[in-house]
Parts: structure tokens; C-alpha cells; sequence
């Protein structure tokens, strides 16, 4: 049902990077991805996935793009979820990809990978 959306709205297929919010510039994924927290309204939590997740790598020639399928937390386990797409040439070529559970692993029963 999820692939038949996207398809539906034109959301099918590659990743059109030049909409996407690229990691550049000294801003930290930390700060883009955490504007506010539910539970104290306007602070960052103290510690976060963006924490762990890789912002740039090594070789200068790639280009870092925020890629979180943020609807998974609604068909999944997962209380949050975060992606990085790491391309070259507008091409991906690594992902990191990091999810926040609660009592269990993370746990999918859909063909969405």
C-alpha cells in the first residue's frame, strides 16, 4: 500500500536530490532535525540518533542529503527514524540509516527496503 502511494503521487523511483536538505555549511544534523522536543517544549533532546549518524565522509567528492522515510514510524516499531544519503555525481553511494525502539529490535513486516 505504501509503494502504491508513492506511485500513485509521483513519489516512485529515484531520489530527486535538489529537493532534498543537504548537510553542508557547519550545520549539524542535530540542529536541522530538531526544532523542538514534545516532551520540553523548544530544547533539543539531550541525545539523539542524529548523534550517531555519520555527517560527511572521508573522501571530499561526496555530498550528504537528510533521506529519512519518516512514515515508517507509523506501520513499524520504530519511535524514530533517520537516514543520511551520501552521493557523488548526484548518484547514491552510501547510506546510513538508524532507528530509536522501544522494548524490541527494529521489526518490519513490508517489503520497504
Amino acid at each position: 500500500l505504501r509503494n502504491f502511494r508513492k506511485a500513485r503521487n509521483g513519489e516512485h523511483g529515484d531520489i530527486n536530490y535538489a529537493n532534498a536538505t543537504e548537510l553542508i555549511g557547519g550545520k549539524h544534523l542535530k540542529q536541522l532535525l530538531y526544532q523542538t522536543d514534545a516532551t520540553t517544549p523548544n530544547s533539543t533532546p539531550a541525545y539523539t540518533l542524529a548523534d550517531l549518524m555519520p555527517q560527511k565522509m572521508i573522501d571530499t567528492g561526496y555530498r550528504a542529503f537528510i533521506s529519512s522515510p519518516t512514515d515508517l514510524t507509523a506501520f513499524t516499531n520504530a519511535k524514530e527514524i533517520i537516514s543520511v544519503d551520501f552521493t557523488k555525481n548526484n548518484q547514491a553511494r552510501a547510506v546510513a540509516f538508524a532507528t530509536r525502539t522501544s522494548d524490541s529490535v527494529y521489526n518490519h513486516t513490508k517489503h520497504i527496503c
